[in-house]
C-alpha cells in the first residue's frame, strides 16, 4: 500500500551535505567576494520510473536526485521540495509534492496551505464519505511573504491503497502579501473507491511543474475518513526523493474515472536559493494485460479482459511467431508462443477494465 508514495537548506545542513570541498569554495567566495553564480553553479535533477511499462492495478514507483553542481562536481541536495506532476493521455493523473531525504526542516514557507479538508457545499467538514457521493474539496493559501506571488493551487486524493480517486484543474491566482484565497471545487467519489482511510494531498506551486513550476512548501495531507492504513517508507539517500501512486484495474462508468492505457509523462520541478532552477521529465506506459482484442465498447467507453479475449487465445493456441494463427498479441509474455502461461496470465487478469 502506499502513500503518493504517489508512493513522488539551511546553512548547517548544506555544510553536513556538501562537505569539505564546498566548504573550501564558500571560503573562496568571501575571499574573493563574488556570488556563487559567479562561479557557475547550476541546478539538476532526474527522473526515472522502476520500469517503462505497467499492467493495471500495479504500483508505479517514481524517484531521482536532486543536485548542486559547482565546479563540475555535483552534490545530491537534503531537504528540498520537489515539485511532481504526472499526466495520462487525457490529462492530470497526480500533483505532489515530495522532499528529498532526510526530509525538509520547519520554515517560513512564502506561501502556507492553512487549510485542507473535504466538505460539504456549504464548508462543513465531512469525516465519512460514501461511494458515489458528490463532495466539495476546501482549501485556503496563505502569502507570507512580503511580495505579490503567483500561485498554482493543485491537489490529488488518494484511497486507502493508494489509488488517485481525483486530481484537480490547478486554480490560479497572484495572491498579495498577508491574504488568503480559497478554492471550493466538486468532485464525485468513484465507486471503485477502497474502503479505509483516503487522503486529501494539496500543493502549492509557483506554476504547474510541467511548466517548471517550484513548490512554495510542503504538500498538506488530510485523512477523511475513520479507518487508516499504514505504509512502510523505504530508506532514502540524501538528496534522493521517491513517489509512489497505485493503478487500478477498476472504473466507475458514471464519471467517467480509472486507470487510462496508454502513456503517461512524469513532470518534475525544483528550486534552490532565489535563483537556480531544475526540471526534468519522464515517460512510462500502462496496459490491460490480458486483453487481445483491443476493443473499447463504444457504450462505456472502457476496455476489459473478457470472454472475447479468450476466444481470441483459444485461436492462437498453440501457436507460436510465424504460425499461421500466430498472434502476438496473445502472447502476453513475449516469448514468441501462445501457450498454457498466456492463458494463465489471461486468468488472472479476467474482469479487469481499464478507460
Amino acid at each position: 500500500m502506499a502513500l503518493i508514495f504517489f508512493y513522488f537548506l539551511s546553512s548547517a545542513v548544506a555544510e553536513e551535505s556538501l562537505g569539505t570541498t564546498l566548504n573550501t569554495k564558500t571560503n573562496l567566495y568571501n575571499e574573493v567576494e563574488t556570488s556563487p553564480m559567479d562561479l557557475n553553479q547550476t541546478l539538476a535533477i532526474t527522473v526515472n520510473t522502476s520500469k517503462t511499462l505497467y499492467n493495471v492495478g500495479e504500483e508505479v514507483e517514481i524517484n531521482g536526485t536532486l543536485f548542486l553542481v559547482v565546479f563540475n562536481q555535483s552534490f545530491p541536495i537534503p531537504g528540498q521540495l520537489i515539485a511532481l506532476q504526472i499526466n495520462d493521455r487525457v490529462g492530470n493523473y497526480v500533483y505532489r509534492t515530495v522532499e528529498t531525504a532526510p526530509g525538509a526542516q520547519p520554515s517560513q514557507w512564502q506561501i502556507s496551505i492553512t487549510r485542507a479538508y473535504i466538505g460539504d457545499s456549504a464548508g462543513n467538514p465531512l469525516t465519512i464519505v460514501t461511494k458515489g457521493l458528490i463532495v466539495y474539496t476546501w482549501l485556503t493559501y496563505h502569502n507570507n511573504w512580503n511580495q505579490p506571488l503567483h500561485v498554482a493551487a493543485a491537489y490529488t486524493v488518494v484511497d486507502a491503497t493508494n489509488v488517485p480517486l481525483y486530481s484537480s484543474n490547478p486554480v490560479t491566482w497572484d495572491i498579495i502579501p498577508g491574504y488568503n484565497n480559497t478554492v471550493r471545487d466538486a468532485w464525485k467519489v468513484p465507486n471503485y473507491a477502497a474502503s479505509g482511510s483516503a487522503q486529501l494531498i494539496a500543493s502549492a506551486f509557483s506554476d504547474t511543474p510541467s511548466s517548471g513550476g517550484y513548490p512554495y512548501c510542503p504538500e498538506n495531507s488530510s485523512p477523511f475518513t475513520v479507518s487508516s492504513s499504514g505504509y512502510a517508507m523505504p530508506l532514502q539517500e540524501n538528496g534522493t526523493y521517491a513517489a509512489y501512486v497505485k493503478t487500478t484495474k477498476k472504473v466507475d462508468t458514471t464519471i467517467p474515472s480509472g486507470t487510462r492505457i496508454g502513456n503517461y509523462t512524469v513532470c518534475v520541478a525544483a528550486k534552490y536559493g532565489d535563483e537556480l532552477r531544475a526540471n526534468a521529465t519522464t515517460t512510462f506506459q500502462v496496459r490491460l494485460l490480458g486483453d487481445v482484442d483491443g476493443v473499447q465498447n463504444p457504450a462505456t467507453g472502457t476496455y476489459s479482459v473478457n470472454i472475447l479475449d479468450a476466444i481470441k487465445l483459444s485461436q492462437a493456441f498453440g501457436s507460436q511467431l510465424g504460425s499461421p494463427n500466430w498472434n502476438p498479441k496473445a502472447d502476453f509474455n513475449g516469448d514468441d508462443k501462445v501457450n498454457i502461461l498466456d492463458a494463465i496470465i489471461m486468468s488472472a487478469n479476467f474482469g479487469n477494465r481499464a478507460l
